[in-house]
């Protein structure tokens, strides 16, 4: 206990310096993930803050976030630089699901699993770059690029604002949308074999059966998305004319050109690389049930859910025998009580597992002064009113209703049918490349995203005039 007070003494002395990056669902082998992020791409500590709904708030060191953002967008912006990074970027996407593949015929040999656990995380300390990249050209980018088209575009800036920041390929999800309306009963065993990574986030989801497609198929139905859902490819295919159409007239050596190009490819790879990572970290999954089969053979009393809980030194340990962290560290891991600090970029990530001591922390982290407006990022335009309905995770859907403000911290496609319903939507995190602007923008609903503190600052029930042509949040008197 005292170790851990000062701990969190010295956190809330710095607290300050951290900035907020994202609130994300989480497990420890996810945390990972993040600590490379900030230890590999950024070079700065990090904070894993758990919250009171499943998801965990993610903080890193304000200067070199803001450093990192500033520097790295100035390279994507010559076009030698970017085309290197692009193609590193599909080279890298192929490589990361070609080493979770190995773990298919893997057997509970310690070297054997030490030597895939390395090749994993050294694949995974390189792709999370692309994580990160889009939080640096919102950050950098974005703004000037917004800034630009409506200097020269300011009659028609939205129509050529929605072009550059409307997806052009047809993503994997939606094929199962589709495949879900035309596949019969019978054949669903196909549907799981080949979209088994769909639910897939933290190592902890349940992965796709009859009863979840059935509830998908559900959800598209009752919200009558058929027509949607069965001609994206016609969609897609006037979303590539258009933006193709565009860019004729702009010249590919402008700055402009290369600036619209920057942001549109991300638009795209935005969704393809949570794509690609799901998918790795489902086949990775193998890798954690082998492991816990080891560790019990070994004298272990470690299952699944225990093993996804351990940090990556932890596992390097347990495989060489080393291992010492108590039953009661690993179940409150479990349960999402913990706080995780990397107070450096080589530090190991130290844990605080007093309930007490969490709050403290999050409170202070987490507390923003009441206020009457906020702003955020205009990601698609309309003015409206209405009642606030703050949306954590999938649990919460059933409390959605027709004509509702959509408050969440991020979305994601399980969260279309709640846009369609909703009058505006706003978000914690995003730019206009984000899940949540751009499927906005293709149904015509307000939305203001990045405002980093809607979730705090609003509550259930709240009135608020959503003004999207500027990003501006005012809460009004009933």
């Amino acid at each position: 206990m005292d170790k851990e007070k000062k701990l969190v003494d010295e956190l809330l002395s710095q607290q300050k310096s951290y900035a907020f990056y994202v609130v994300r669902p989480s497990t420890i082998q996810r945390d990972e993930a993040v600590r490379f992020i900030f230890s590999k791409v950024i070079g700065s500590g990090y904070l894993s803050l758990p919250l009171f709904t499943n998801n965990v708030s993610f903080y890193g060191k304000r200067k070199k976030m803001e450093d990192f953002n500033t520097n790295y967008s100035k390279k994507l912006l010559d076009p030698i630089f970017s085309n290197k990074h692009f193609s590193q970027y599909q080279k890298d996407s192929k490589d990361f699901i070609n080493i979770a593949s190995l773990t298919a015929e893997l057997q509970p040999v310690a070297k054997d699993l030490l030597r895939i656990f390395d090749k994993w995380n050294m694949i995974l300390s390189k792709y999370v770059f692309y994580f990160y990249i889009p939080f640096a050209i919102e950050a950098r980018l974005e703004p000037q690029l917004r800034e630009l088209l409506l200097k020269k575009y300011p009659q028609n800036f939205e129509e050529i604002f929605n072009i550059i920041g409307t997806p052009t390929q047809v993503f994997d999800y939606q094929r199962y949308q589709k495949e879900l309306l035309t596949t019969k009963s019978s054949n669903f065993s196909k549907l799981i074999n080949k979209y088994s990574w769909i639910k897939e986030y933290s190592f902890k989801e349940e992965l796709l059966n009859k009863d979840l497609i059935k509830s998908d198929l559900a959800k598209i139905k009752s919200e009558h998305l058929e027509e949607s859902v069965l001609h994206i490819e016609e969609v897609v295919t006037k979303n590539q004319l258009a933006y193709n159409n565009f860019v004729k007239t702009l010249g590919k050596k402008s700055d402009l050109f290369n600036l619209v190009d920057l942001v549109h490819r991300y638009v795209d790879i935005r969704t393809e690389r949570i794509e690609v990572y799901k998918k790795a970290q489902t086949l990775f999954r193998n890798f954690y049930k082998v492991l816990s089969n080891w560790a019990k053979d070994n004298g272990y009393d470690l299952d699944y859910h225990d093993v996804i809980s351990l940090t990556n030194r932890e596992i390097v340990d347990l495989l060489h025998h080393q291992f010492n962290l108590s039953r009661a560290n690993i179940d409150c891991r479990k349960h999402g009580q913990y706080l995780t600090w990397g107070r450096t970029i080589t530090d190991k990530p130290y844990f605080v597992y007093d309930k007490k001591l969490i709050d403290l922390v999050r409170q202070s982290f987490t507390d923003v002064k009441e206020r009457k407006f906020f702003k955020g990022i205009p990601a698609s335009a309309g003015k409206v009113q209405g009642l606030v309905k703050i949306i954590a995770g999938n649990k919460d859907f059933g409390r959605f209703k027709q004509g509702d403000i959509l408050v969440t911290y991020f979305t994601t496609p399980d969260f279309i049918p709640l846009i369609k319903m909703a009058k505006a939507v706003i978000t914690d995190d995003g730019g206009i490349t984000c899940h949540a602007g751009i499927v906005a923008r293709e149904l015509k609903k307000p939305c203001i995203v990045g405002t980093k503190i809607a979730t705090q600052v609003l509550k259930n029930g709240d009135l608020v005039e959503v003004d999207a042509n500027k990003g501006i949040v005012k809460k009004l008197n009933k």
